[in-house]
């Protein structure tokens, strides 16, 4: 195997030849998301790009690395991006990168692409009362009625790509869970009734008799 000469920084330097890009930024000791930083700030001016952050964790969940994730987005903030990073389902996580300047954040209702459904129904309820910017579940949806139960939560919207993809009426499917977002979101607005864990009679009395 030959090796390649790059030059970063006006400095060469000697890289393997047909190694992958990940092997390439590890032998030249570059961390991935600061390229992806600067390779945006290139092509697009900063005062009109918005921003959605991705720094995987682990290959085989594609979770997100929430230190990694934190620092991109404080970093591409810094620069004057807006920033909406993908993000699991810790609340803690998702204050921080509200915290940091986040446009909105967007917690995975389970890993990209299974298609799971929602895993954990208090945590996003949790991060949708804790952060004050919108809240946008990014991956794992499966059925309509998933989405609609975000909406109803008080999220701000779904991001959908398998479910509808893999569907066997990709269509039909489409429009299911455009029609659940809006039953959601008109649920939300209108206000669940109040729960409690005594029966209350609901039925009117009045004009029965005794």
């Amino acid at each position: 195997m030959t090796d390649v000469t790059v030059t970063l920084n006006g400095k060469p330097r000697r890289v393997a030849d047909g190694v992958t890009l990940l092997d390439l930024l590890t032998q030249l000791d570059v961390q991935p998301s600061r390229v992806v930083i600067e390779h945006n700030r290139e092509i697009r001016r900063r005062d009109d790009f918005a921003k959605t952050v991705v720094v995987v964790g682990d290959e085989d969940t594609l979770l997100p690395d929430p230190q990694a994730t934190l620092e991109a987005t404080r970093q591409l903030v810094k620069e004057g991006f807006i920033v909406m990073p993908y993000t699991s389902d810790d609340v803690v996580q998702a204050i921080r990168l509200y915290e940091a300047g986040a446009a909105a954040v967007m917690p995975g209702a389970a890993p990209i692409g299974t298609t799971l459904g929602l895993q954990n129904l208090l945590n996003l309820e949790l991060i949708v009362s804790k952060v004050k910017v919108p809240v946008i579940v990014d991956a794992g949806l499966g059925v309509p009625s998933e989405a609609a139960r975000c909406l109803e939560l008080g999220a701000a919207g779904v991001l959908v790509n398998t479910a509808i993809a893999r569907a066997k009426n990709p269509p039909e499917m489409a429009r299911a869970f455009a029609e659940a977002v809006v039953a959601g979101r008109r649920a939300f607005n209108a206000g669940r009734a109040h729960i409690g864990v005594q029966a209350v009679a609901s039925s009117p009395a009045e004009g029965i008799p005794v």
